[in-house]
């Protein structure tokens, strides 16, 4: 169902209001991953898993789903048509040995520093003044002037 709507770019992208019923099928596709449906002009993406489908999902008015980022993007940095031959991309999706894996997301992989952090068993209890009554007198806004 297409919806009827404000469409400031004159019907250059659709403008769904809800995932139609289409030919795309999870278990015709090779990989786990985010697909682009070319039959609704990229508006809608499916998420598969092991051939199934785990939910269609429409993009906002204006944006088409963006094979190669996995994203939904303005409609005119789409090529709709384009998409089934980007859908190998999904085999990349958590590729830590892949260089190529990092830029899909436009990010690059990192090592993390993974250096113990202390924690409360490791503190000491000589490490701090305990000062029990200047404690309490900063938790009542209580000062020492006047004393």
């Amino acid at each position: 169902m297409q919806a009827k709507g404000f469409n400031p770019f004159d019907g250059e992208y659709p403008e769904y209001a809800s995932v139609p019923a289409t030919s795309f099928r999870c278990e015709n596709q090779r990989y786990s991953g985010y697909f682009a449906d070319p039959e609704t002009q990229c508006q809608v993406f499916h998420i598969c898993l092991n051939s199934r489908n785990l939910g269609s999902f429409l993009c906002p008015n204006g944006t088409l789903f963006h094979q190669q980022f996995f994203v939904c993007d303005w409609w005119y940095n789409v090529r709709c048509e384009e998409a089934v031959s980007s859908y190998d991309l999904n085999s990349l999706i958590g590729d830590q040995d892949n260089p190529e894996a990092g830029g899909i997301f436009g990010t690059q992989l990192r090592n993390v520093d993974n250096t113990r952090r202390r924690t409360l068993d490791d503190v000491d209890e000589d490490d701090y003044d305990r000062d029990t009554d200047d404690d309490l007198a900063l938790l009542n806004n209580d000062t020492h002037e006047n004393e």
